[in-house]
C-alpha cells in the first residue's frame, strides 16, 4: 500500500486555487477555508472543489462562496469517520 503525506497549506491552497480556477473565487475566505481543510487528503480536497462546482453549476452561478466551500470540507471530513 502507497501512503501518502496530507498537503502543506501552502500546497493544499494552491490546489483548491486551481482545481477552482474556471470559478469566481473573489470572495472566498482562503485562511478560512485552509484552517477548516486541515487534514484532508489530495483527493478529498478534489471531491471537496468537485461538489461545490456542481452546487455553483446548478445554481446557475459561476461563483464560489466559503460557505458552500467549507460545507463540502465538513462533509469530507465527516466521511472519514
Amino acid at each position: 500500500m502507497i501512503e501518502y503525506d496530507l498537503p502543506s497549506d501552502v500546497l493544499a491552497l494552491k490546489m483548491f486555487k486551481d482545481l477552482l480556477a474556471i470559478m469566481n473565487t473573489k470572495n472566498v475566505d482562503w485562511r478560512f477555508v485552509i484552517k477548516q481543510a486541515k487534514g484532508l487528503s489530495f483527493a478529498e480536497i478534489k471531491r471537496a472543489c468537485e461538489e461545490t462546482i456542481k452546487d455553483s453549476v446548478l445554481a446557475d452561478s459561476e461563483d464560489v462562496t466559503t460557505d458552500s466551500l467549507v460545507t463540502h470540507i465538513k462533509d469530507r471530513k465527516l466521511r472519514k469517520k
